[in-house]
């Protein structure tokens, strides 16, 4: 939408305000039930709605401190995030790269996650640092599955993004002014005037 465009709907949205009145379509119309109720549908809108967009995960002081981690399933995607022992947060399918089960649950802080089923092992990093009788049960397994899935993240502006799909070309650091469009200019020239960042905390101007 140009600006013109935008100014009218602003208009618009003003006036409804002032009138208390709302727009209308100029006669009802039927929608078919299975649009809301549909599992197939749900899926794929999912898929191609918020699978592959970056959806905002939480504020940085959500993770404080080296080994600081929390777990969300958005979409249908269970992810864990953690902070490392380098200040970096990263972004995970919590999924053990055995047989899939989570390898975490809520949040907290810990060094290394572990698979409840066989014991696999993770770091901070979700490097594979563990494995059970590795030499006899899983010879070579390592060099094939090296860590947990990783996903694609941005920490800025005191926000954290990540996209739920695992990226296609293993670029995992996120440019996320690439969609934010207008909203990362303002925040980068502080727009905001009573608020701002340090190190990932809210600190209100008085």
């Amino acid at each position: 939408m140009d600006r013109a465009g935008e100014i009218g709907l602003l208009k618009t949205l003003l006036k409804h305000a002032e009138d208390k009145t709302t727009s209308l379509a100029p006669t009802p119309w039927l929608h078919d039930v299975s649009k809301y109720t549909s599992v197939d549908r749900l899926q794929r809108e999912e898929e191609a709605l918020i699978r592959g967009r970056p959806i905002v995960l939480g504020l940085s002081c959500d993770w404080p401190q080296v080994g600081s981690y929390r777990t969300d399933d958005y979409a249908g995607v269970p992810i864990l995030t953690i902070r490392g022992k380098d200040g970096k947060l990263r972004a995970f399918l919590n999924a053990c790269r055995h047989r899939g089960a989570k390898v975490a649950s809520g949040c907290g802080v810990s060094m290394a996650f572990k698979c409840p089923y066989h014991s696999w092992s993770y770091g901070q990093d979700g490097r594979l640092i563990g494995i059970p009788d590795e030499e006899i049960a899983f010879p070579g397994v390592r060099d094939e599955r090296s860590g947990l899935t990783r996903l694609a993240l941005a920490e800025k502006y005191g926000m954290v993004w990540a996209i739920p799909k695992p990226p296609a070309d293993h670029i995992f650091e996120l440019e996320i002014d690439d969609y934010l469009g207008d909203l990362g200019r303002i925040w980068h020239f502080g727009i905001w005037k009573n608020i701002i960042f340090i190190r990932g905390t809210f600190i209100t101007r008085k």
